[in-house]
């Protein structure tokens, strides 16, 4: 909704296989986005999540079956 596209973190894993992806909400600052997960690990995936379920921000994730 920022108009800055989709934010991409990008794990240890090698590969570009989307790990999972965090929908954010700002109520703040009434903005939501969402973030690709690409080669990431179970450990990295948390500690994203853990970042964006901060302050007046909060996260789900969506995790890739499998």
């Amino acid at each position: 909704m920022d108009g800055g596209g989709i934010d991409v973190w990008r794990g240890s894993l090698p590969g570009l296989t989307v790990s999972a992806v965090v929908c954010t909400m700002d109520m703040v600052k009434r903005d939501s986005e969402i973030k690709l997960l690409i080669g990431c690990t179970r450990e990295e995936v948390q500690t994203i999540l853990a970042t964006h379920n901060t302050g007046p921000q909060s996260a789900i994730l969506i995790e890739r079956p499998g």
